[in-house]
């Protein structure tokens, strides 16, 4: 379990490095099992980027507390809202899917989803500068819906209401106002 002196990091998965999966338990088993069991194998395809966030334990292993996955994706120009819709020409939008993010029981409540998350836009952002991409897109599940609206997703009322996207565009706003002196 994290202490109060203990830096967190995060990083992009490494298969060489020396990480500690076992003790993680977001309380969903799925989210377990595919980092403990599917994630280094979809990775190692190519299928998708994994970021853990981790602290050295006192084996001095990195012991995982949090995680996310990038790969890219697309959403349909009908989940949407109305304004982006009518500025973009293609039937598919190309976008930065956001797999899976998870935290930890043991230090869940602390700002780590939020944290993770900001990391996963970020990257998308930076990502955004190499390659065209209009928004970082997940689906949700209903009781997930009030953090990734508090963040500033927009949820897509297209078929079940369960896609969210972030336009990078705002994201690149967003950033630029944190970098203004004041």
């Amino acid at each position: 379990m994290v202490g109060k002196n203990q830096q967190v990091s995060v990083e992009r998965y490494d298969a060489e490095s020396d990480y500690d999966f076992e003790p993680f338990d977001c309380g969903i088993e799925h989210l377990n099992q595919f980092l403990k069991s599917r994630m280094h194998k979809e990775a190692d395809k190519g299928l998708l980027v994994p970021y853990l966030c981790f602290y050295l334990n006192d084996e001095g292993k990195k012991e995982v507390i949090g995680y996310f996955t990038l790969s890219s994706g697309s959403i349909e120009k009908a989940a949407l809202t109305v304004r982006p819709r009518r500025d973009v020409s293609y039937s598919t939008v190309p976008c930065i899917l956001l797999g899976r993010l998870a935290v930890c029981q043991s230090v869940q409540g602390q700002g780590l989803g939020k944290f993770l998350l900001g990391k996963a836009i970020l990257q998308s952002l930076v990502s955004s500068k190499a390659i065209g991409v209009y928004a970082i897109a997940l689906r949700a599940e209903e009781h997930n819906w009030p953090f990734y609206l508090q963040a500033g997703f927009t949820q897509s009322k297209h078929h079940d209401g369960k896609t969210f996207f972030y336009s990078l565009k705002q994201a690149e706003q967003y950033y630029k106002t944190l970098a203004k002196p004041r």
